[in-house]
């Protein structure tokens, strides 16, 4: 089993990959599609965000829950691949 981590771009949400979660779990996969700051159902206005790292920080906050040897696949659209700061904190 593999798990996959689907990040979306600026205006979307982790709704946006639903069709593509779908199918993964149906073959057994684990799927993740958070929903970054200000994004999908997330209510913190983006004129609040200053950087990528608060962008971002639901991504991090995820991949920081994960068992230390767990290794995923990490698909990013958009602006969701601007992952500066995970780089530096998540190896």
């Amino acid at each position: 089993m593999l798990h996959f981590v689907f990040v979306h771009g600026f205006g979307g949400g982790g709704w946006g990959f639903y069709q593509i979660r779908c199918l993964l779990e149906k073959l057994g996969h684990k799927v993740s599609c958070p929903d970054l700051k200000s994004g999908g159902i997330d209510p913190t206005d983006p004129k609040t965000l200053k950087t990528f790292e608060d962008y971002n920080q639901p991504l991090i906050d995820l991949l920081y829950s994960l068992p230390l040897n767990e290794k995923v696949i990490l698909v990013a659209h958009s602006a969701g691949g601007e992952l500066d700061t995970c780089n530096s904190q998540v190896s």
